[in-house]
C-alpha cells in the first residue's frame, strides 16, 4: 500500500486499487490525504490520515475510523494523528490535545503521565532496545520507556528529553539513532550512554529512506547514502532521483528501491546486478542437454556436479576454465572470472 494525497493506493503485483472516502459510509476512509501505513500483529493495517487513524480490515475490506477527541475539529496541519509500532506489533498513538496510548485490542487506552506535552506529534520511533523516541511540533524529542502491570495493563516508567532543537530522526542499528537538528546537522546519538556525535560537516534537509546499506539523506547538493558508522555511500541509481522531489524510499524484494515522490507518482528502479547467472552449454559443453541434480561447494574454489543423462549417472573427472568477465559480474559463488573454476564430476554408475 501506498500513501498520497488522493485516497490509499493498494498494488497486488499486477493492478492499483484506490481506497477513498465515501459519503455516508462509516466503513471507509476517514479522510483522503494518507501520512502512515503499518500492519499490527493481527494482520490489520492501520492508516494515518490528516484527519483521523482508520484501521483497514482485509477480511472485509472495510475501515473502522478512530477521531478521539477531534471528530469535529478541522485539522490544522498534519501531524495532528501518528502511530509506532512496537516489536510485539502493538499499536502506539499519538493525537494532539489527547495525548500518547496504545491499541489493547479493543480500544485505545490513554498512557498519563506529568508535564509530558500534549502538543502535536511530528514522528514516533520505537528503538531496537523498546524506547519510544516522540518528536513534538515544538521540536522537542522524548525517550519514552515503558512497564506492563500483572493486568497486562501497559504504563510510561520513565521520560527523558533528548533535546529540544530537532528537526527528524530514524533509529538505526547498534542501538543508536541519527538525528537531525533544527540547523541541518546530523548527529548519531546513542541510546545507551546517551552521548552524541556530530557526523557530517555539510548540511542536510531530511531523511527519506532506510536501505540495507544505511540512511538515503537529501541536502541541497543532492542524495546520499550514510551507513551505521558514519561513511557516505554513492550508488549509480542515486543520480536517477535528483530531478525529483523524493518524499520516501524503501528497498522491496530483489533490492528494488522504490520511490515515492512529490507531484510525480511512484518510480520503481531494478538494479542492474541479477542475483543468478546462467553458466550455458558453450561454456560448459559437458553439461548440454543434460539434468543437473546436485551440486556442492567445496575448499579451494572447486565444485562437485551431479548429472543425470539418459540412462546412467555418468560423473566425468573435468576441470574447465571459465574465461574473463563472465556476464561482466563480480564473483560467481567465490569463483572470480580471472580464476580457473574447477567442476569435478567423479566415478561412473549405470542404472540396471
Amino acid at each position: 500500500m501506498d500513501r498520497t494525497w488522493d485516497g490509499l493506493n493498494r498494488y497486488d503485483g499486477n493492478n492499483f486499487k484506490i481506497f477513498r472516502p465515501e459519503l455516508d459510509n462509516q466503513n471507509s476512509l476517514s479522510n483522503q490525504v494518507i501520512l502512515k501505513i503499518e500492519e499490527d500483529c493481527s494482520g490489520k493495517i492501520w492508516i494515518v490520515t490528516m484527519h483521523g487513524i482508520n484501521r483497514y480490515d482485509k477480511k472485509t475490506d472495510s475501515f473502522k475510523r478512530y477521531y478521539f477527541t477531534r471528530k469535529n475539529k478541522p485539522p490544522l496541519s498534519e501531524s495532528e494523528f501518528n502511530i509506532a509500532l512496537d516489536a510485539s506489533k502493538t499499536v502506539f498513538c499519538a493525537v494532539k490535545d489527547w495525548g500518547i496510548g496504545y491499541f489493547n485490542g479493543e480500544r485505545f487506552q490513554l498512557l498519563k503521565i506529568k508535564n509530558l506535552s500534549t502538543k502535536a506529534v511530528k514522528k514516533m520511533e520505537f528503538t531496537s532496545t523498546g524506547e519510544l523516541l516522540v518528536l513534538f511540533e515544538n521540536n522537542e524529542l522524548y525517550s519514552l520507556s515503558f512497564r506492563t502491570k500483572n493486568n497486562g495493563e501497559k504504563y510510561i516508567s520513565k521520560a527523558e528529553m533528548i533535546s529540544n532543537k530537532i528537526q527528524t530522526f530514524r533509529t538505526i542499528s547498534n542501538k543508536k539513532a541519527c538525528l537531525i537538528s533544527i540547523d541541518g546537522n546530523v548527529i548519531f546519538y546513542s541510546l545507551s550512554d546517551k552521548k552524541s556525535q556530530s557526523i557530517l560537516d555539510k548540511k542536510v534537509e531530511d531523511i527519506i529512506g532506510d536501505i540495507s546499506e544505511g540512511l538515503v539523506f537529501y541536502s541541497k547538493s543532492g542524495y546520499f547514502i550514510l551507513d551505521d558508522a558514519g561513511n557516505t555511500i554513492s550508488n549509480s541509481w542515486m543520480k536517477y532521483l535528483n530531478n525529483q522531489k523524493i518524499t520516501t524510499l524503501i528497498q522491496g524484494n530483489e533490492n528494488i528501491i522504490w520511490t515515492g515522490t512529490d507531484g510525480d507518482g511512484i518510480f520503481k528502479m531494478y538494479p542492474l546486478k541479477k542475483s543468478f547467472n546462467l553458466i550455458s552449454n558453450k561454456q560448459l559443453p559437458e553439461l548440454d542437454g543434460g539434468i543437473v541434480r546436485a551440486f556442492l561447494e567445496v575448499d579451494e574454489n572447486s565444485f562437485w556436479l551431479v548429472q543425470k543423462e539418459k540412462d546412467c549417472f555418468d560423473f566425468h573427472q573435468i576441470s574447465i576454465k571459465i574465461l574473463r568477465n563472465l556476464y561482466n559480474t563480480k564473483p560467481l559463488m567465490k569463483v572470480t572470472a580471472l580464476l580457473i573454476m574447477q567442476c569435478m564430476l567423479y566415478a561412473k554408475v549405470k542404472t540396471v
